[in-house]
Formats: C-alpha cells, sequence, structure tokens
C-alpha cells in the first residue's frame, strides 16, 4: 500500500466512550427492572384492595412505599436522559431522596 494511503474499510471503535455507554444502558435496564418489579408488586396489591380482601395496615405502608420507590426510580430514570441528551455522562446521575423527590416542584 502507498504511504499515506488509507483503505475505505469501516473502523471499528473500543473506546472508553463506547464501554461507558453499554454500561449506562445496563443500568438503565436494571431501573426500568425494578420498576417493572415494583409496578406488579403494586398491580397485586389494587388487586386485592379491589377483590373484597382490602388491604391490611401494612399493605397500605407498603404500596405507599412503592409509589415513592416508583418515583424515585423514574427520576433517576429522566435525570440519565437528560444527561445523556445533553451530552453529559449519565452515569453521573443520583439518586436522589424520597423527600426530595416527592415534595420538588415541576
Amino acid at each position: 500500500m502507498i504511504a499515506g494511503a488509507t483503505r475505505n474499510r469501516p473502523r471499528t471503535y473500543h473506546s472508553h466512550d463506547e464501554r461507558a455507554a453499554a454500561e449506562a444502558d445496563v443500568v438503565d435496564i436494571d431501573i426500568a427492572n425494578k420498576i417493572n418489579e415494583l409496578s406488579e408488586e403494586e398491580e397485586t396489591l389494587y388487586g386485592q384492595a379491589g377483590d373484597g380482601r382490602g388491604l391490611s395496615i401494612e399493605d397500605v405502608e407498603r404500596l405507599q412505599s412503592i409509589k415513592v420507590e416508583l418515583d424515585r426510580c423514574y427520576d433517576l430514570l429522566h435525570q440519565r436522559e437528560a444527561r445523556r441528551a445533553a451530552g453529559l455522562d449519565p452515569t453521573e446521575a443520583k439518586a436522589r431522596s424520597a423527600d426530595v423527590v416527592e415534595h420538588y416542584q415541576q
């Protein structure tokens, strides 16, 4: 091959950025899986409440806890999506406390 000439072939990149993006996707999937688990449990409790069995005090407390955890998961996903859209590292998004997530103004 002539010095300075380049071949017309696609480059294969194995950069740190691609690895970080793949790892970030895994974290997003983990968060989505957690959302699904919590949603299923929430649905089970609502089903129990609607079929005449009602909910115990513990069930009501658990339902409230699930709602807060779902809000925290969605908040974290939104932070990650916003950071990604802005060209920032989504792994720097941090889960916020229940107090912050439940009381901030939109």
